[in-house]
């Protein structure tokens, strides 16, 4: 079960007694302190070094019961007069409103609670699909 509590990102080491590959999405607790790095808590107390770059918080389960983390990337379906479609973005948490949105080819726009999306990967898992959100906001870095 997922809580607003609940984090994932990319491990950074293998464990093999856990069964946990480096590049494998790992999910639970974030901590970060001057002693350890940056690391998911998860099961019974177990910890693992993580990639920063790829830590994103649980947001909510779509209307397809499917959760949605930061940095996913999504279909959106909108409605405007005389047209409907679908088009995509990546959802992102908006430092001016503290809220989640999505940075679909519109633009800004979209609070995230308000679109029925769906989720078609992520920004790390899908670079090809990311790229392509690049072209239109230069601010954004390419994927690797």
């Amino acid at each position: 079960m997922y809580t607003r509590t609940t984090f994932r990102a990319k491990s950074k080491v293998n464990c093999r007694h856990i069964n946990i590959k480096t590049g494998d999405w790992v999910f639970g607790s974030y901590i970060e302190n001057t002693l350890d790095a940056p690391c998911i808590i998860f099961g019974d107390g177990e910890q693992i070094e993580i990639d920063k770059a790829t830590l994103g918080q649980f947001i909510h389960i779509n209307h397809y019961g499917k959760p949605v983390f930061e940095h996913d990337l999504i279909q959106v379906d909108y409605v405007v007069p005389e047209e409907s479609g679908s088009t995509y973005g990546m959802v992102y948490f908006c430092d001016n409103s503290f809220t989640y949105r999505v940075k679909d080819i519109f633009g800004d726009n979209d609070l995230l609670s308000e679109t029925r999306s769906r989720v078609l990967g992520n920004k790390f898992d899908s670079p090809d699909l990311f790229n392509d959100l690049v072209d239109v906001f230069p601010d954004l870095q390419p994927a690797k």
